[in-house]
C-alpha cells in the first residue's frame, strides 16, 4: 500500500471511529491538499526523468563524436607527421631516370593527399556537430580542427618543395651530363690538336746529324734551333687550346662529379701531353744546340775521348747520367773554374728526370756534358790568338809549311789539322775561321 491510499484508509477509520464532523472536515481538507501535491509532484517527476533521458542522450552523443574526433585526428596528425617527415628526406639520385621514378611516387602520394583532405573536411563537419552541441573542448584530444588544417598546409607544401626539388636536381644532372659530353668532345679535340702538332714538328725538324767541318749541317743545326725556339714561343697558344676543356672540367669538379662515362681523358691527362709535347720541342733543341756546340768547337777524337773518360769516371751509378754533384765534380777535374751557379743554371736548363727511376732525381746526358765542355773551350779559345799562334810558326806567312806542324805538335794532332789545312793549300785563315764560326772574309789577316 502506497502513502496516498494509506493515508486514505486512516482518514476513513477516524471518520468511522466517530471523529467530530468538524474535524474530520478539517482532515480532508489537509488529505486533499497532500493529494493534490503528490499529484503535482509525480507529474514534475515524469517531466525531470524525461529531462534526465535526454541528458543522458546528449552526453552519449557528446562522447561518441568526441571519442571519433580524437581518433580521428589523432590518426590525420600522426600521418602527417610521418610524411612530413618522408618528404623532407634529403635523396641521392645518380640519374634523370632515378629522379623520374622519384616523381612518379610523388603523384601517387598526392592522390592519397587528396583522400586525406577529404577526411580533413569530415573532421570539420564533426567539430561543427560539437560546437552545436554547445561543446569546444574535446578532453580526448590535444589536436584541434585547427592544428590538422595547418598540418594539411604544412604537408602540401612539403609536397611543392620535394616537386621542385626533383626538378632542379632532374635539371641539374641534365646540365652535368650535357656538360660531361662536352668535355668529352673538347677533349678529343685537344688530343686531335697535339697529334697534328707533333707530326708537324717532327716534319718541321728531323732528326739531323752535325759533324765538324760540314759548314752546311751547322747552318742547318741553326736554323732548326731557331724554328724550334719559335715553335717553343708559341706554347701559350699550345695551351689556350685547353681552355674550353678546363673550363668544363672546373665546373663538373665544383659539383662534385670527378667521373665521366664518356672520356677516359682528364685535365690532368690533357695537360701531361701537352707537357710531353713541350718537353719534346726543349729535348730537339738542346739536342741541336749540342751538336752544333760540338762541331763548332772543331774537338780532336783525343778530346772528345778524353771528356767522355771523365764521363764516365764520374758516373758512378754507371748508367749514361750524371747528377748535379757528379756533374760539377767532373767538370771542376777539368781544371774548369766555372761559378757553382753557372753550372747549375746550365745543369737545370738541361737536366731531365732519370729514366726508370721513381725518385725525383734529374740527370744530364754525355751529350749535355759535352756541348757544355765544348762551349768553355769556345769561352776560353781566343780567334786572335789562335791566328798569332799560326803566324809565328809560318813565320808571318799566310801559308804554314807541313814539316813545321810535324815538328810542333804531336803525331795525331799534326795528323788532325794537316787534314784541315792542305785542303785550303796550308793557308790557316780558313781553318781558324771555321773554329770560330765566322765568315772568311770577317777574319783579319795581320
Amino acid at each position: 500500500m502506497d502513502g496516498k491510499a494509506a493515508l486514505k484508509k486512516l482518514l476513513d477509520d477516524l471518520t468511522a471511529a466517530g471523529c467530530p464532523p468538524f474535524r474530520t472536515f478539517s482532515l480532508q481538507n489537509r488529505y486533499k491538499h497532500i493529494e493534490s501535491g503528490l499529484t503535482s509532484l509525480q507529474m514534475r517527476a515524469v517531466d525531470y526523468k524525461q529531462v534526465l533521458h535526454a541528458a543522458m542522450a546528449h552526453n552519449e552523443k557528446f562522447e561518441e563524436i568526441c571519442l571519433f574526433l580524437a581518433k580521428k585526428t589523432d590518426a590525420l596528425n600522426r600521418w602527417f607527421d610521418e610524411s612530413i617527415e618522408m618528404l623532407t628526406e634529403s635523396f641521392e639520385l645518380d640519374s634523370p631516370a632515378e629522379v623520374d621514378t622519384e616523381l612518379a611516387e610523388l603523384e601517387s602520394f598526392k592522390l592519397t593527399l587528396s583522400t586525406k583532405e577529404k577526411e580533413v573536411q569530415g573532421v570539420e563537419f564533426y567539430a561543427a556537430e560539437t560546437e552545436l552541441l554547445g561543446v569546444i573542448y574535446n578532453p580526448y584530444t590535444r589536436f584541434t580542427v585547427n592544428d590538422i588544417n595547418a598540418c594539411l598546409s604544412e604537408c602540401a607544401a612539403e609536397v611543392r618543395a620535394r616537386e621542385s626539388r626533383l626538378e632542379e636536381a632532374k635539371a641539374s644532372m641534365v646540365d652535368i651530363d650535357s656538360k660531361k659530353r662536352d668535355f668529352a668532345k673538347s677533349a678529343e679535340s685537344v688530343i686531335l690538336f697535339l697529334k697534328g702538332e707533333k707530326q708537324t714538328l717532327e716534319a718541321a725538324t728531323p732528326p739531323i746529324s752535325i759533324v765538324p767541318d760540314d759548314v752546311e749541317s751547322i747552318k742547318h743545326g741553326k736554323r732548326m734551333v731557331e724554328a724550334l725556339k719559335e715553335y717553343a714561343s708559341l706554347a701559350g697558344k699550345r695551351a689556350k687550346q685547353l681552355e674550353h676543356a678546363q673550363e668544363l672540367s672546373d665546373t663538373l669538379y665544383t659539383a662534385g662529379e670527378l667521373q665521366n662515362k664518356y672520356t677516359t681523358e682528364s685535365m690532368a691527362s690533357l695537360k701531361s701531353q701537352l707537357d710531353v709535347l713541350e718537353k719534346l720541342v726543349v729535348d730537339k733543341q738542346r739536342f741541336v744546340e749540342g751538336q752544333i756546340a760540338t762541331a763548332e768547337v772543331d774537338m780532336s777524337p783525343e778530346q772528345r775521348a778524353e771528356l767522355e773518360a771523365a764521363f764516365h769516371h764520374f758516373d758512378k751509378s754507371g748508367d749514361g747520367y750524371l747528377n748535379m754533384d757528379e756533374f760539377a765534380a767532373a767538370i771542376k777535374s777539368m781544371d774548369f773554374e766555372n761559378p757553382d751557379v753557372e753550372m747549375q743554371a746550365f745543369f737545370d736548363k738541361n737536366a731531365s728526370p732519370r729514366p726508370g727511376s721513381d725518385e725525383d732525381a734529374s740527370v744530364i746526358t754525355l751529350d749535355n756534358f759535352v756541348a757544355f765542355v765544348a762551349q768553355q773551350y769556345k769561352d776560353h779559345d781566343s780567334m786572335d790568338g789562335l791566328l798569332a799562334a799560326f803566324r809565328v810558326l809560318s813565320g808571318g806567312k799566310e801559308t804554314i809549311p807541313s814539316d813545321v806542324v810535324q815538328q810542333t805538335m804531336g803525331e795525331e794532332e799534326a795528323s788532325y789539322l794537316l787534314e784541315r789545312i792542305e785542303r785550303a793549300g796550308n793557308a790557316y785563315t780558313p781553318f781558324t775561321a771555321h773554329c770560330y764560326g765566322v765568315e772568311e772574309a770577317a777574319v783579319p789577316l795581320g
